[in-house]
């Protein structure tokens, strides 16, 4: 019996894409390696969970974010979450301009939605809502896709012992507060999705994923697998 040992010629990832021997599929293959090292589970986990938080600070409590992405029509991201009203009818109140910061029952308005340029427009005074609103909500309407368009903000008011005329206003400026809330729900949304896009595009550009392979010494061979992992 033989034992016949075949040589490899191993490359880095740098040398394997940039080499002129090599076919493109080759360096497809270590690329799309290189690239699945880099999106491994929770490298969107900072991202999430800043937004989560920030999110909570205005109102959007316990938020759910899911989302899809990115080369596809469909794609976006969106979230469900329990709604703390008047934290809300606060946020909406500001006139904030994207570069400032502005208190808000001792907090601030986190740096994320200032990336957002969010300046409300709103010119109806909300807080004649704040003892009113029974429950609100974002909910999800489709399980396929979690762009902006697959959730809503749903609000319950309660007008039992008003008189008609009154709760028929009070009506009027609750719909006028869901649709600011739902504008806003979209707004957030699509600022998600952008900044979890712009991570995936730093992480999978070349430049990146060559750090990564030379901090974890990976080599690939002349058919782009890689070697000993």
């Amino acid at each position: 019996m033989k034992t016949i040992t075949k040589t490899i010629t191993a490359r880095s990832y740098q040398e394997t894409i940039e080499s002129i021997t090599l076919s493109s599929r080759a360096k497809d293959k270590a690329r799309q390696w290189m690239i699945e090292s880099a999106t491994d589970e929770g490298w969107n986990e900072f991202t999430l969970d800043e937004w989560k938080t920030d999110l909570s600070q205005i109102g959007f409590e316990n938020a759910e974010i899911a989302f899809n992405g990115f080369w596809s029509q469909g794609d976006g991201a969106s979230f469900t979450a329990d709604c703390d009203a008047s934290k809300l009818i606060e946020f909406l109140k500001s006139t904030a301009a994207p570069t400032e910061y502005v208190g808000m029952d001792g907090n601030y308005i986190p740096y994320v939605l200032h990336q957002l340029g969010w300046k409300s427009s709103q010119s109806e005074n909300f807080s004649a809502l704040k003892d009113y609103v029974g429950s609100a909500k974002v909910m999800r309407s489709s399980s396929r896709y979690f762009h902006e368009n697959t959730c809503s903000f749903e609000i319950e008011l309660f007008v039992d012992g008003f008189e008609s005329n009154e709760a028929n206003a009070m009506g009027e400026l609750c719909d006028k507060f869901e649709s600011a809330c739902e504008s806003l729900r979209k707004e957030l949304s699509k600022a998600i999705y952008k900044a979890l896009e712009r991570d995936y595009n730093y992480l999978t550009e070349d430049e990146h994923l060559i750090e990564l392979a030379e901090a974890n010494d990976y080599l690939f061979d002349e058919n782009g697998n890689p070697v000993g992992e």
